[in-house]
């Protein structure tokens, strides 16, 4: 039994909460006072506080006490039938070519589907774009030390089955075709909440890689001021040599065709895109994953100017919203409304980081290059 509480109770609740937080000095007071404060206000602005409540009491029930809110008073038992287990694979997910771990979590974040709460995904969808990209790369990199944590383990054990409870042994390297699961994570909201936290965290790290980039081009050009600041040049100031050579390489005539294709504006066919995908590096495809484009589209953007596009999309939301009214618009922005707004969402990313002038001589595929490698 869920225990009726009035909103101004709550309030006050809250209010009282943050005061205790405000005067706690000891660190583990302060982080359960932190989490007690999460719960109420998610519960003040849901439409639904019982269901919050009620998924606070759990979850402090499951945990000892380490999250959640405390029950007012012991809840009635539950009966058996209301904890249905899932079908054992309802939440399989099969690879599809050209698929990223990035690409997927993303999906599976903005659907909701597969999660055991869908407050989750509603979080996840308030979230600006680049808080969502870091959030995702949190889920990514546990997911990444898990595997790596059990493939471990394994490689020292005989005779047992040399996969993991993801189904996955290598994330960099999902086989097409095959079935995986990320219901460890997933389907573990406590979990979930605390990669939350460590979005921040992920931000800096992503912050300090930015600003690294952003030095060397600016130590380059204080000696190469008159030098043609090329492609190929800032590639090679910003990853080195062994990556100017891997730019420069041809694709094969079949995949230069379809790439042709999509710089002049066709939306490619499913397994031409395909071609293409599985033809990129893997940090090109995570690029790709991280600015939601399809992969025709991501070909169109990847060169684009830094510079151009930041002075081509506005900062401020109301004078977006009048460019994008607007019927003639610069060449970098006149492209179909879907692929518009993801223009601008690859800006509004960019700019929520700190970075000096210099940097905006790169491409987009360089500025995020550093991000997801």
């Amino acid at each position: 039994m869920i225990v009726s509480i009035s909103k101004s109770d709550l309030e006050q609740k809250l209010e009282e909460t943050e005061l205790l937080f405000n005067k706690a000095k000891n660190k583990q007071e302060r982080t359960v006072l932190r989490e007690r404060a999460y719960w109420l206000r998610q519960t003040i602005d849901n439409e639904d506080p019982a269901s919050v409540l009620e998924r606070a009491y759990m979850f402090w029930k499951k945990t000892n006490g380490s999250t959640g809110l405390e029950p007012p008073e012991p809840e009635e038992p539950k009966p058996a039938q209301a904890n249905i287990p899932a079908i054992s694979n309802a939440s399989d997910i099969t690879v599809q070519r050209g698929d990223t771990l990035w690409g997927i979590l993303y999906r599976e974040l903005e659907h909701g589907e597969r999660l055991d709460d869908r407050q989750i995904a509603d979080i996840f969808k308030r979230l600006p774009p680049a808080a969502q990209t870091h959030f995702i790369d949190a889920v990514e990199d546990r997911i990444h030390t898990l595997v790596e944590e059990e493939m471990r383990i394994k490689s020292t054990e005989t005779g047992t089955d040399k996969t993991t409870s993801f189904r996955i042994t290598n994330t960099n390297a999902l086989p097409v075709g095959a079935s995986i699961t990320l219901d460890p994570v997933l389907r573990n909201e406590a979990e979930l909440l605390h990669l939350v936290e460590k979005t921040k965290e992920i931000a800096s790290v992503k912050e300090k890689l930015i600003q690294e980039n952003s030095k060397k081009i600016s130590d380059w050009l204080h000696y190469h001021q008159i030098e043609p600041k090329t492609e190929l040049k800032l590639e090679e100031v910003l990853f080195g040599q062994d990556t100017v050579r891997d730019l420069a390489k041809e694709a094969p005539d079949e995949i230069r065709h379809y790439i042709r294709r999509a710089e002049q504006g066709a939306d490619l066919p499913v397994n031409e895109s395909a071609i293409v995908a599985e033809w990129l590096p893997l940090y090109e495809r995570n690029i790709r994953d991280r600015l939601l484009l399809s992969t025709a589209a991501y070909v169109r953007a990847r060169s684009l100017s830094v510079e151009e596009l930041l002075e081509a999309v506005p900062a401020d939301s109301k004078q977006i919203a009048l460019v994008a009214k607007s019927v003639v618009r610069r060449d970098i922005l006149s492209v179909p409304e879907d692929e518009f707004w993801k223009r601008v969402r690859i800006a509004q990313i960019i700019r929520a980081y700190t970075f000096g002038k210099e940097l905006r001589l790169i491409n987009v595929r360089q500025f995020f290059r550093s991000i997801v490698e």
